[in-house]
């Protein structure tokens, strides 16, 4: 299985901005970043952290989790079940629902938090 985690946030960003209208540079300006970052993002060329996803999503006016979405392979988000079972070792398995776990626990914690 081929891990394309940040091309299709990517592609799911590129879509949108289709879907809606927006030209690049326009949304470009609206992060304050250059037209050639945006570029990189759109190929899946740049990682992106957390804070940078809740703002390009906020920018689009959408939830992070549209950005998560991976229509491509029928799964409701990148990290589904599905791409669990795509990874053939076990330990690796049991670390990324460690990692899932956590990260739930987190974001239920932002919403106690209201943050």
């Amino acid at each position: 299985m081929e891990f394309d985690f940040f091309p299709r946030i990517g592609a799911n960003i590129a879509e949108e901005l289709e879907m809606q209208g927006i030209p690049q540079s326009r949304l470009a300006a609206d992060l304050g970043i250059s037209n050639q970052n945006l570029s990189m993002i759109l190929k899946g060329m740049k990682v992106l952290n957390s804070q940078e996803m809740d703002t390009i999503a906020w920018a689009l006016g959408i939830t992070r989790d549209r950005l998560l979405i991976d229509r491509e392979h029928g799964r409701t988000y990148l990290f589904g079940p599905s791409f669990l079972e795509g990874l053939k070792s076990e330990s690796t398995r049991a670390e990324w629902t460690r990692i899932k776990t956590a990260m739930q626990e987190i974001l239920f914690l932002q919403g106690v938090l209201g943050i």
